[in-house]
């Protein structure tokens, strides 16, 4: 079978030395180089490295061109491309740091060297302990084998043999939830079992360190949970993560830092809920720019001021939105205050019969961007005003909804 798989799950193990964490948050900034600081660092009584991951200043370029000339002269600065420019950061036990940035910044590039699958052009990149790929889930399996027959090869290849083999066959199984379906050929899996059957190999030989890829996006809602508390055990049990994914909730969830890729540079790195806040921001200022395109004109009669704002607009969560609305010679018009996502998204129209002056509850808006529209009843735009609410988000949606629980 042919497959592709991190050497360390054969059972190699890398030293490298360490650095320290410094004690404290750290800002988030424009990263200029350097590392991210790390909780490693050599145990005094072993004199080895805790299991990890340690990147110094990689750099990863691909050719762009592969002609005869570059293949005796080699690739030069124009005819490559920078995936990668001066990464570093320090992962040990207990920690896993958060990878962002769009389609294209460098994300996946950078979890291959750290799996091991690659080498960097520049810098080093240094594995301790066992490493877990989680990439492509289904990599390397084979469509005429059944679940088990795919099971035992992998878990073969890991060098595991005998009892603890039968063991980890059982392993995989109950956690992948396929027990009408292991015998059966992976043809006839659907994509979400296929992901399943490969989550419970990539575990299966109990790894130090995750390398991951949009991990939590495996199968179905109830399996995704599982692997997200998974995740959460394996972490709080010493384990070590490097994980790059779009869902900037689960970032902040699972992770205590985080680094946002930009062209394949480190934009931003300190704590994950500061780095996926600025990342936030810059997609909704740049979707802002681009929605703006398509405003509707401004009528000049009606107008609306944003009161409670500071400059540039900008409302802690804990205070409300005030608005000032004046409709003066508008007398019997029927106006309504639309409040948008930046996105252009509707969330709520709110009807107001004369001029006077409107508040939204604090803790009613999740932080984010925001714009309030005046229109009149023929859907004029008259005024409009933009608001960013400041806080930390630690919620889904757009607003936070009174509620009460208790018992039925």
């Amino acid at each position: 079978m042919a497959s592709r798989r991190c050497p360390s799950l054969l059972g190699e193990r890398s030293q490298g030395g360490g650095r320290t964490w410094l004690d404290g948050q750290h800002p988030v900034a424009t990263h200029s180089g350097g590392s991210l600081p790390g909780l490693s660092g050599e145990n005094s009584l072993t004199g080895v490295a805790p299991a990890g991951i340690e990147a110094v200043a990689v750099t990863k370029a691909f050719p762009l061109r592969a002609g005869l000339r570059s293949l005796w002269r080699g690739a030069t600065e124009d005819n490559r491309r920078l995936a990668l420019h001066d990464v570093s950061f320090d992962l040990g036990p207990g920690q896993a740091l958060g990878v962002v940035g769009e389609n294209g910044a460098g994300k996946s590039t950078l979890l291959r060297l750290a799996a091991g699958l690659s080498q960097p052009t520049s810098g080093s990149m240094q594995r301790r302990g066992t490493v877990a790929c989680l990439l492509d889930l289904s990599a390397g399996l084979v469509d005429q084998w059944t679940g088990e027959e795919n099971a035992r090869a992998a878990l073969l290849l890991q060098g595991i043999s005998g009892d603890l083999l039968e063991d980890r066959i059982a392993e995989v199984r109950r956690f992948a939830e396929l027990p009408r379906h292991w015998t059966e050929p992976l043809r006839t899996y659907s994509a979400g079992m296929r992901l399943r059957l490969g989550y419970g190999l990539a575990i299966s030989g109990h790894p130090e360190v995750f390398v991951a890829d949009e991990i939590l996006a495996v199968g179905d809602e109830a399996f995704a949970r599982k692997c997200s508390l998974h995740v959460t055990e394996f972490l709080a049990g010493g384990g070590t993560m490097l994980l790059a994914s779009h869902n900037l909730y689960q970032v902040e969830k699972l992770c205590q830092k985080a680094i946002w890729l930009n062209q394949g540079r480190v934009e931003a790195a300190g704590r994950a809920a500061d780095v996926t806040r600025a990342y936030r921001e810059f997609v909704e200022a740049r979707e802002t720019d681009s929605a703006a395109g398509g405003t509707s004109p401004v009528m000049p009669n009606g107008r609306l001021c944003l009161v409670s704002a500071a400059e540039g607009g900008e409302i802690s969560f804990a205070d409300p939105v005030a608005v000032q609305v004046d409709l003066s010679g508008l007398a019997g018009a029927s106006f309504g205050i639309e409040v948008r996502r930046h996105t252009g998204q509707l969330i709520a129209r709110l009807s107001i019969p004369a001029s006077g002056a409107l508040e939204i509850a604090p803790e009613t808006l999740l932080p984010g961007s925001y714009s309030l529209h005046l229109r009149d009843a023929d859907g004029a735009l008259h005024s409009t005003s933009d608001v960013r609410i400041l806080g930390e988000r630690r919620e889904l949606g757009t607003v936070l909804l009174n509620h009460s629980w208790g018992p039925s």
